[in-house]
């Protein structure tokens, strides 16, 4: 799996670099895999829809922020990559919709906005409840 924490590199004469890396989005590319079409269809969403607003940045921000480790906390698993598939696959109708310059004037991608922040807040409860049910195994 293809880790990007940063966009800055420091080069061995102490001076920091920028690094060109493709934004990505890390939950579906550990869960579908980095070459699938649901991926490229939310990128999309992202660049075309919630890149045109101050709130879809904000969520952008977040998502950057908090998704990487939970991506690798997906991509260890099969079971919970296909959970996470699930769970993804309505938002990425509605992004495929959203898409639509006629439906996106509507409102849409708000509505896909919020469904990921749904499927990001199943995926942080499925994981903190994997590691209660590892706590409760390991003191018994």
């Amino acid at each position: 799996m293809l880790r990007v924490y940063c966009d800055s590199i420091i080069s061995p004469d102490n001076k920091e670099a920028a690094v060109s890396v493709p934004s990505m989005c890390f939950v579906a590319t550990a869960s579908y895999g980095l070459d699938s079409g649901e991926v490229g269809a939310l990128c999309a969403f992202r660049d075309q829809c919630l890149k045109q607003s101050a709130l879809g940045r904000a969520f952008i921000k977040a998502y950057y922020t908090i998704s990487p480790p939970i991506a690798e906390f997906i991509s260890e698993s099969e079971p919970l990559k296909a959970i996470v598939r699930a769970s993804l696959k309505p938002l990425i109708v509605v992004s495929e919709y959203a898409m639509n310059e006629e439906i996106r004037a509507e409102g849409v991608a708000y509505l896909a906005m919020l469904m990921a922040c749904g499927a990001a807040a199943t995926v942080i409860l499925m994981k903190l409840d994997v590691k209660l049910k590892k706590e409760e195994r390991s003191t018994k």
